[in-house]
């Protein structure tokens, strides 16, 4: 009897000890799914498209994206929050229209796990072709003058806290504005005179350019060295805060074991480091950053706060 309790006992420690080995070895088992929550052919969707690209072949794993828009982000944020904790899903999180959802109740910022921002870029106005404005300076004198028949294209309220921001600064009221799904819908209806003006980012510049539209300015307290030749709303006296901007991380849900956490982690460490990858996000348009662990946990609820002080302060519910 004793001799049979010992054999089952020293079964139970291999398989025991078998399940911690693989545990700790997790890798994906099969094609792992990017949830993008914007719709096709905005700065998210491209983006989103990069790292699926290299991130895919650095693992040696299809990566598929799904677009999942709607709610501006909250709706496939939503999504990847209720996936299974199995490390088979990831998810865009383009963050700060994520900190006006969780401000209205329609998104839990804790829903997530946040594990790298590696992509911030301020917010840049432009304006249509036909529009009579050479840069943002004009624009508010114009508006001062009387003119209040403008509209502007926008693809989520983190784009409005800007344009809030820029109209405070000017000493002007609040412009109209017109939803879309992406900022690649923004960019369509500015170059086809639809609307008058459109809050993108800076990445847009060369298309919208080429299309016949004017950067009107880069918002931001400061330049960034990437397109620091390029009109800013501080050269006109208009201090933006880059509070809410295209600011993208890549997070799992909640849930997800250690092992789980540790691979994706270490993974994307190795992609934002790498130099192929900068030199696509680069090429793109697009301003790399690194803030992972304790610094972006904190990042995230100091700059949560933040939005929702800006909402309360602006009257943005």
């Amino acid at each position: 009897m004793k001799k049979l309790l010992a054999t089952i006992l020293a079964l139970c420690m291999i398989f025991a000890l078998t399940a911690v080995a693989a545990s700790a070895d997790w890798t994906p088992n099969g094609p792992v799914t990017l949830i993008i929550p914007y719709a096709t052919g905005g700065s998210a969707d491209t983006v989103g498209r990069l790292v699926a690209q290299y991130l895919g072949d650095q693992i040696g794993v299809q990566i598929n994206c799904i677009n999942k828009e709607g709610a501006s982000g909250a709706v496939g944020s939503t999504e990847l929050a209720h996936s299974k904790p199995d490390g088979m899903t990831i998810g865009m999180s383009s963050i700060s229209d994520l900190y006006v959802a969780d401000y209205r109740g329609t998104f839990d910022i804790d829903s997530l796990n946040y594990l790298v921002w590696f992509n911030s870029v301020p917010f840049a106005l432009f304006a249509s072709p036909e529009s009579p404005w050479n840069d943002i300076g004009e624009l508010v004198a114009d508006i001062k003058a009387g003119n209040n028949k403008i509209a502007m294209a926008e693809s989520g309220t983190a784009h409005l806290i800007g344009l809030a921001q820029m109209c405070k600064a000017a000493g002007i009221d609040m412009i109209d504005t017109v939803s879309f799904s992406s900022g690649g819908e923004s960019q369509t209806a500015l170059l086809g005179n639809h609307v008058d003006l459109a809050s993108l980012t800076p990445s847009y510049i060369k298309n919208v350019t080429a299309g016949g539209g004017k950067l009107m300015a880069i918002y931001g307290s400061s330049k960034i060295e990437q397109f620091a030749d390029y009109p800013y709303a501080i050269d006109f006296g208009m201090d933006i805060p880059a509070i809410v901007g295209t600011n993208q991380m890549i997070s799992l849900p909640q849930g997800c074991s250690d092992e789980i956490v540790e691979f994706w982690s270490n993974a994307l460490q190795e992609l934002v480091n790498s130099e192929t990858f900068q030199e696509a996000m680069l090429t793109g348009g697009y301003c790399l950053c690194n803030i992972h662990g304790e610094e972006l946990t904190q990042a995230v609820k100091d700059n949560n706060a933040a939005v929702a002080e800006i909402m309360q302060e602006l009257g943005l519910e």
